[in-house]
């Protein structure tokens, strides 16, 4: 939050994600009754071995079938000492690869079957 006291310090960080869209042939209704939101976080990062569910953040749902926008963010290592650099390598490497596993299981129909 940006004040105008002078030791206010404002942190910037560069960060990677994977913006994927899910689409659901169910009623919307019947989506959330059924706890439909952590279903999908819990198997999908379950599927993609990330252990931190709260990086996969759903940002929208939407009728018509179901329709979920989701974000996977990078792992947080950011400190008040780094949040200004852009030295995030590892973070893209892992992200890389969980774009590229994501595809191999949706290429394959393995991703259709677990989040049924």
């Amino acid at each position: 939050m940006l004040t105008g006291n002078k030791a206010c310090q404002v942190r910037v960080s560069l960060t990677n994600s994977i913006q994927l869209t899910a689409r659901f042939s169910m009623d919307i209704n019947d989506f959330f009754i059924d706890d439909g939101q952590t279903k999908f976080i819990d198997r999908m990062c379950a599927i993609l071995g990330i252990v931190d569910t709260s990086r996969l953040k759903i940002v929208g749902i939407y009728n018509g079938s179901v329709i979920i926008k989701a974000y996977i963010d990078e792992p947080i290592t950011t400190t008040v000492d780094n949040a200004t650099l852009n030295n995030n390598t590892y973070n893209e490497k892992e992200i890389s690869e969980l774009n590229i596993k994501l595809n191999q299981l949706l290429a394959s129909g393995e991703l259709s079957s677990v989040l049924k």
